[in-house]
């Protein structure tokens, strides 16, 4: 089971609010989240200046999850879950300290609007490799 808080058997999957531990249920709520929220998040994004900075993504993962997680749009190095965060023994994300760089880098992607049109997948992935803890790496 992915769990970089190590409190997994208390808090459920990825500390969220109802302490579900079933992952068929956990992605549920997390997909009824990204649904609920979306409109308002997209209207977030476009009120938001450009380039699209760090603290944006923050703030629009906060949108999207806000009532799946309690740490919903914080940064990964200032939750004090693991420094080295691994999904099984072929996934392992960027180290805590560098989560907002590895984000960044996919933010530049993201920002170039050609980029983002030719390689989405690339861009989503640098934020799941570097955000790790989101919902929106799950496998």
């Amino acid at each position: 089971m992915f769990d970089p808080f190590n409190d997994f058997q208390t808090a459920g999957y990825l500390r969220n609010f109802e302490a579900l531990k079933d992952p068929l249920k956990i992605s549920r709520v997390e997909h009824n989240s990204f649904k609920a929220q979306l409109e308002k998040a997209l209207d977030q994004l476009r009120r938001l200046s450009d380039p699209l900075t760090y603290g944006d993504y923050l703030k629009v993962h906060g949108t999207l999850f806000q009532d799946v997680y309690p740490w919903a749009g914080q940064d990964r190095h200032t939750l004090g879950v693991g420094r080295l965060v691994s999904k099984g023994s072929k996934v392992q994300f960027e180290v805590s300290e560098l989560s907002q760089q590895a984000v960044e880098w996919g933010l530049n992607m993201g920002n170039d609007p050609e980029y983002m049109r030719k390689w989405p997948g690339e861009v989503m992935g640098a934020f799941a490799w570097g955000a790790s803890i989101s919902g929106w790496e799950r496998s």
